[in-house]
């Protein structure tokens, strides 16, 4: 694991500077594991947002007020 490699969550949370954004953008075009690493967060982030989107729609909605 590299520095750059460490700034992976950023990257995915768009927490980066442009500049860095770019940066990483390059280094992840040859690092496999950051690649993996970038998959690995995808998929987690789609699984949160299905689990808070089901559990919303779990919710019973409240009444209308008069």
């Amino acid at each position: 694991m590299t520095l750059m490699c460490e700034q992976l969550a950023a990257f995915v949370d768009g927490e980066l500077t442009p500049e860095e954004t770019q940066a990483f953008s390059v280094h992840l075009a040859d690092c496999a594991e950051c690649q993996a690493g970038l998959e690995d967060q995808v998929q987690a982030s789609v699984a949160v947002q299905a689990a808070a989107d089901a559990r919303s729609a779990q919710r019973p909605q409240p009444a209308p007020v008069a």
